[in-house]
């Protein structure tokens, strides 16, 4: 069955081919494949946040819901392509604060780059090197450096930007904001890391399948 979607937003996500049939725009099997993996690991990330919301903010639930979250960034970026986990990036916190589970709205644009920062150095590292001619321990061991790289690219850029930026624009800065913003960041992009490197072979099994 074909979903009809809008033109104009099918051009900007450059996500697929689509046709024409009276002047309307239909999304093909690729498009479609494309908005329900992006559907579903954004998903993922909301119920992970929502599930972190219920722990009361406690240092286990932050590890657990980081993590979560960032695997679901990191494993979109992969296998359903760059656009997908930028797209999961931008609207994760958005929705988490439309929500409720995100309670600091001058935080939301620092989690974006700092999201789309993770997605891009992994999808990169990990696209870069799974086709390189070499060992495949050393294809893994590079793949994990790539994910260590993105990790520790979004905790600097949330951290510098708690401590640095957000004094700029807010009277203060809540240091539970602070604390969360820091090595905590390193800590669960590295097992969302970890944790993508586990599951995005068979995902990318099942997705050849598909094609």
């Amino acid at each position: 069955m074909n979903l009809m979607v809008p033109a104009n937003f099918l051009r900007k996500l450059n996500c697929g081919n689509f046709k024409n049939e009276r002047g309307k725009i239909y999304m093909n099997n690729k498009t479609t494949a494309w908005v329900a993996r992006t559907g579903l690991f954004l998903a993922v990330a909301l119920i992970a946040q929502l599930i972190g919301s219920q722990m009361g903010g406690s240092p286990f639930g932050q590890i657990i819901t980081g993590s979560l979250v960032n695997m679901a960034l990191i494993v979109a970026g992969i296998t359903a392509g760059i656009s997908s986990g930028i797209s999961i990036a931008l609207l994760s916190p958005c929705l988490a604060f439309l929500l409720g589970i995100m309670k600091f709205a001058p935080a939301i644009p620092i989690v974006i780059v700092g999201n789309i920062a993770i997605v891009l150095v992994t999808a990169f590292a990990y696209n870069f090197y799974s086709g390189a001619q070499m060992k495949p321990v050393l294809q893994k061991l590079f793949i994990l450096i790539g994910m260590i790289a993105g990790a520790l690219l979004k905790c600097a850029i949330m951290w510098i930007s708690a401590l640095y930026l957000l004094p700029l624009f807010v009277a203060k800065v809540p240091p539970a904001i602070i604390s969360s913003f820091s090595i905590p960041q390193a800590i669960t992009g590295t097992i969302g890391g970890l944790l993508a490197m586990l599951t995005v072979p068979s995902l990318l099994k099942i997705k050849r399948k598909d094609i």
